[in-house]
């Protein structure tokens, strides 16, 4: 299996995701989506992504792993390849990657029959955002003033993806933890986390196999969240 032994490249689409989810099943393992930019690019809980020319955006088909976060092994690659243009990076649980306190990706990983579509958007050499999100928000080229080369930054990613995803097959999700522990600037952290069952507070303490955020409760108590809007306590 490469990763990107297919590339499918379109100058615009609906959604990457959606695309790859069409192809699904009948695509090989780590068959690529590449758009210049989205129409209606997809975020996590049904939020819209923001993913006009400038960015990259783009799909990876990949098949199910025992069930295991995908989307983890996505963040850790996405770290990875980004330090490589010397950054310095972290993961906001789930899966938000943060440059200096504003995000600069996002992953959304979703199942088609037997397949994970696994979505990643960079903001590359996006200069403005929305004003809704311009706070929040930022891109490599905001935070140096220099251009990337796309092309360059896909195949980082991809090449870190394909290391990492032969780790998880051989059984090593060990090391992908400790690696996503490393960029995570979630545990620690007093936290508070919208779930669709209400909000829980406490004190991020690590994260499970399957991806959770295991808080530690004013009480005690110690609970797993699967999914959710994770923020620090009082933003």
């Amino acid at each position: 299996m490469e990763m990107g032994g297919k590339i499918y490249h379109f100058t615009e689409l609906d959604s990457t995701n959606d695309f790859a989810k069409g192809l699904a099943d009948g695509a090989g393992e780590g068959t690529v989506v590449v758009a210049d930019s989205q129409k209606r690019g997809k975020g996590r809980l049904g939020k819209d992504w923001y993913s006009p020319e400038g960015g990259l955006w783009f799909s990876v088909v990949l098949g199910r792993v025992n069930n295991l976060p995908l989307s983890l092994l996505a963040g850790v690659s996405v770290c990875e390849a980004l330090q490589g243009f010397g950054f310095k990076v972290k993961i906001k649980w789930p899966n938000d990657i943060i440059i200096g306190g504003r995000k600069v990706a996002g992953i959304l990983a979703e199942l088609e029959g037997e397949r994970i579509i696994l979505g990643i958007g960079l903001n590359l050499n996006i200069s403005r955002f929305p004003d809704e999100i311009k706070g929040k928000a930022t891109s490599l080229l905001l935070e140096t003033g220099k251009t990337y080369d796309r092309e360059k930054a896909l195949k980082l990613i991809l090449g870190e993806l394909e290391k990492s995803y032969k780790l998880l097959k051989k059984g090593n999700l060990h090391s992908l933890l400790n690696k996503w522990r490393e960029h995570s600037t979630t545990l620690g952290q007093e936290v508070e986390v919208r779930t669709p069952q209400g909000i829980l507070g406490g004190k991020a303490i690590d994260i499970a196999p399957d991806g959770g955020l295991i808080l530690k409760l004013p009480d005690g108590s110690k609970e797993k969240v699967l999914a959710g809007e994770c923020s620090l306590r009082g933003r």
